[in-house]
Parts: structure tokens; sequence; C-alpha cells
């Protein structure tokens, strides 16, 4: 669970129009302009990784020196299976945009091996109307000799 704080700011700055949000991570605060938010994603939609999130609750609360061995074995452990996860996601959404790619390009090749096919049977259709044509005309000529 992100260990994060939405909260408004109360005095904006002289140059901001329009109400900003601070994303309060311990001591550390981004403050997010709402106009620079796409419609898709407003601050009620942001999604648990695109927030900026402090490890623990004991980090933001005392300095690292004054953690005990154990809890900064624990921070270690979160920080690495974040880590690893944040890996695996964009591994995983690598893997899927090339799937894509993939996917995009035989799909054009078939349409392009459809075109082909379709543009030699109406060769062969143009083909087989012109004998029959000249079939008939020959058979015409014939009947009025």
């Amino acid at each position: 669970m992100p260990n994060v704080l939405l909260t408004k700011e109360l005095s904006p700055p002289a140059s901001a129009s329009r109400p900003t949000t601070l994303l309060r991570t311990g001591g550390e605060s981004a403050s997010v302009r709402r106009e620079s938010l796409s419609p898709a994603m407003s601050m009620s939609n942001l999604r648990r990784d695109s927030v900026i999130r402090a490890p623990s609750a004991k980090l933001n609360h005392a300095p690292v020196e004054q953690m005990s061995p154990i809890e900064l074995r624990h921070e270690v452990r979160v920080l690495r299976q974040e880590v690893e996860q944040y890996q695996s996601s964009m591994l995983r959404l690598t893997t899927e945009l090339e799937n894509l790619k993939q996917k995009q390009k035989e799909e054009r090749q078939r349409r392009q091996e459809a075109r082909a096919a379709r543009l030699q049977m109406l060769s062969r259709l143009q083909d087989a109307v012109e004998e029959k044509v000249a079939a008939d005309q020959t058979e015409e000529e014939a009947a009025h000799a």
C-alpha cells in the first residue's frame, strides 16, 4: 500500500491561477497542476504506479542512521521487490509491444497477399472474359460468312 498523502495546497503561488494538488511522500512533496493532467488521468484516477511512493513510514520519520539493521534489511527487501516488480512489468510491456508489432507486421503481410490474390483473380477473370468475347466474335463472324 503506497504511503502517499494527497492534500490541497493552502496558499497557492502567485503565478497559480488554478488549484494545485500536493503529492506528499514523507518530507518531499511534488506539486501537480490539474491542467497538466490529461482528462483520463485526473487526480482521482492516478494509478499507484504514477505516484511517487516512499518505501515506508519508518523512512519518513527517522533518518537511516537511526534505523536498526533489521529495519534496514526490511526496507532493502521492500525496495528490491519493487524494483523486481518494475522490471517484470517493463519486460511484460516490452514483450507485449513486440507481440503487437509482430501481429501488425503479419496483418500487413496478410493484407498484401490478399490484395495480390484478388488482383490475380481479376486478371484471370479478365483473360477469361476476353477469350470468351474473342470466341463469340469468331463464332459470329463464322455464322455471318
